[in-house]
């Protein structure tokens, strides 16, 4: 039974359909706005995701408890302790070396198709579609249709909101799974993908921070532009030198200094 559980995930592994299920895995939380947006239709199709997504993490975590691991040695020793134990039910997904990659020809067409190619410069973009993609999402399923009426008329009709979110989920899905197929570019082809700059890193920052700090001000009740200008003015003070230490210190802690002279 381990053996075959243990070969069972090598399958699996190799056809790297289980770096795809958790790279789709934040997307849930899309349907849990959909439910505030469209609760009249939602509630069916969100029990059956919900069900379907708890027997799939409930099925690795058994294939995993079952699957065979390296044998413990018999002799005792008083260095067993410094041998951390080998994982086991969702760990277990973590055993395979990414030499041993080979996944099928269709799944290889796929990635080099939708992965990020040599001197890709769309990535830094496609961030910043996501963002406003879930960013839109989010709006669509909490702002009353006075607001959106307000904005432009057409937006006071639910059928429209509704249409505008399935976009915006689309999006949120299509970027996603570009974003896995970047991931097996890189594994099965190092040199094909390369590194984001850091130019790339910054724009994703300034662009999460405004996110998250336009979420948690409008939560609060101080309205949505006043968390988008603190998020991107935390990051903007962050990049800048004077700065960026008195601001790792305040958020990780004083570190040890490099010039100091070991004791």
């Amino acid at each position: 039974m381990g053996k075959l559980a243990r070969k069972l995930i090598n399958g699996i592994q190799q056809t790297t359909l289980d770096r795809l299920v958790i790279r789709l895995l934040p997307t849930l939380w899309l349907f849990t706005l959909w439910e505030d947006l469209a609760p009249r239709e939602s509630g069916p199709v969100s029990l059956v995701l919900l069900l379907g997504v708890v027997g799939v993490l409930f099925g690795c975590w058994t294939l995993g408890v079952l699957a065979d691991v390296e044998p413990a040695p018999r002799r005792r020793s008083p260095y067993d302790q410094l041998h951390e134990a080998p994982p086991a039910g969702l760990g277990a997904w973590d055993r395979m070396a990414d030499k041993d990659l080979d996944p099928p020809a269709f799944i290889r067409r796929l990635v080099r198709t939708l992965g990020a190619g040599p001197g890709n410069r769309t990535v830094t973009f496609e961030v910043l579609i996501f963002l406003s993609a879930v960013a839109l999402g989010w709006l669509l399923s909490r702002k009353p249709a006075d607001f959106w009426a307000d904005l432009h008329p057409a937006l006071g009709a639910q059928s429209v909101r509704e249409a505008l979110f399935l976009v915006a989920s689309t999006v949120v899905f299509f970027v996603c799974v570009r974003s896995w197929a970047t991931e097996q570019r890189r594994r099965l082809e190092p040199a094909a993908v390369k590194q984001g700059s850091d130019f790339g890193l910054f724009v994703f920052l300034l662009a999460f921070a405004a996110f998250m700090g336009m979420m948690l001000s409008d939560l609060l009740g101080y309205g949505l532009l006043p968390g988008v200008i603190i998020g991107a003015a935390l990051v903007i003070l962050g990049a800048v030198a004077p700065w960026r230490g008195r601001i790792l210190d305040i958020l990780f802690g004083k570190r040890a200094s490099s010039t100091g002279n070991a004791e």
